[in-house]
């Protein structure tokens, strides 16, 4: 609870010193919207520090009551999981070679201004078009 309660705390300071003053709005709407941008991380904080330990205290183990069985494990994934803390070099080499892989059509990538031949010269004008004259 130690950890969880500062970091809501925390969130709350982060999230009320982020946002502008609600007084500050000329509109009505957006001063309500301002105040319930500050009232939402107080009641988050309330809640989360005052009712959720005692609902967890009085209900927690009631709670988990379908998962106590063991959890069924897949062994294919257990094994990718062995292997790759075994042979963390090989695994890393490999990710290395499949993002380079991917990442080859990158190198055609045009950022800049497109080329002539791969503007459309045929086909029907859009209104997207600058001497668009009504429809064809």
């Amino acid at each position: 609870m130690e950890t969880a309660g500062t970091a809501v705390i925390f969130q709350r300071h982060y999230r009320g010193g982020r946002s502008p003053g609600p007084r500050r709005a000329a509109l009505p709407f957006l001063r309500s919207v301002g105040y319930g941008w500050h009232a939402d991380p107080l009641v988050s904080v309330l809640v989360a520090t005052t009712l959720l330990p005692v609902v967890l205290k009085t209900l927690g183990p009631r709670i988990d009551w379908p998962r106590r069985t063991k959890p069924r494990t897949n062994r294919f994934l257990d094994g990718l999981g062995f292997l790759v803390v075994r042979r963390r070099w090989l695994m890393a080499g490999l990710a290395m070679v499949i993002l380079a892989a991917l990442a080859i059509p990158l190198l055609s990538l045009n950022i800049g201004d497109p080329k002539a031949n791969s503007l459309a010269t045929e086909g029907r004008r859009t209104r997207a078009c600058p001497r668009w004259n009504g429809p064809a």
